[in-house]
């Protein structure tokens, strides 16, 4: 596949996520903003969803964070952009796994607004501490960060890079839907307490794993597919049919099939 191609079926992803982020943040925030304490269902009215779809400031909102979360799914994803030889390493790997750690921090972030939310509501006697709770929420998430990228870069040289990539976004989904089956419940409690709920922590607790796991929800369906199909490069077999290239020397292309080919620890031909 071309890299034109590549660029091409990304775009056409990106866009599907924009539009999606588009719609269900304008329903979610009117969500928020026709919230009744007294019932646990807040319907929006549709003139004012509509309202919020058209509305300057909003849909440049929505570009910012359509353009930053399809930057850190790029960066996550670049060491997959092509087939390389099974124990390379080097920035493009670093880079993921910072990615990795900045998901890692936002979910934390995420478990402390819900927490600390819960804590303003129901222990009023910890509201004197305010202040010093923002400070360690944000340093939790900060610390997360830089800790996460640590380990990770530490623990996660093994196997191919497809593999690492794909472990890696299966476990961050799967921690994104724990974490927000844990919040639910927490903001059915503060939804009964907050007259104003689009500024409660878990609001945008949920809003922020919600990020996180369309970013990693393609990741995690499609690179499984790539593992599967690489595992003939990596055994000398041509991505295309198959055919055993071992003892080939350095073929040009597959003498079976015709498709461009270069054997382990090269490249790929388009």
């Amino acid at each position: 596949m071309t890299l034109a191609r590549k660029f091409v079926i990304a775009g056409q992803v990106w866009l599907v996520l924009g539009v999606l982020v588009w719609i269900v943040c304008a329903v979610l925030w009117q969500s928020a903003e026709a919230h009744d304490p007294a019932s646990l269902v807040a319907i929006p009215r549709w003139d004012e969803v509509v309202g919020t779809l058209v509305d300057p400031e909003y849909v440049a909102w929505v570009v910012g964070c359509t353009l930053g979360m399809a930057l850190l799914q790029t960066v996550f994803l670049w060491p997959v952009r092509k087939p390389t030889r099974k124990d390379a390493s080097g920035l493009s790997v670093f880079l993921s796994l910072a990615a990795a750690g900045v998901m890692i921090g936002a979910l934390l972030l995420a478990a402390g607004l819900a927490a600390g939310q819960f804590l303003w509501n129901y222990a009023e006697d910890l509201r004197a501490f305010e202040s010093i709770g923002r400070v360690v929420v944000i340093g939790t998430a900060v610390a997360g960060w830089l800790v996460g990228t640590w380990v990770l870069v530490a623990f996660c040289h093994r196997g191919t890079r497809e593999s690492m990539v794909g472990r890696l976004a299966a476990k961050l989904l799967l921690g994104t839907i724990v974490e927000t089956a844990a919040i639910i419940p927490l903001d059915v409690l503060v939804r009964r307490k907050e007259s104003c709920y689009c500024l409660a922590g878990t609001y945008w607790a949920l809003l922020i794993c919600g990020a996180v796991g369309l970013v990693v929800l393609g990741p995690a369906i499609l690179l499984p597919v790539l593992i599967r199909r690489r595992k003939r490069w990596y055994g000398n077999r041509c991505d295309a049919c198959g055919f055993d290239l071992t003892g080939l020397v350095n073929p040009e292309r597959c003498p079976e099939c015709g498709a461009g080919w270069r054997p382990a620890g090269g490249e790929v031909r388009a």
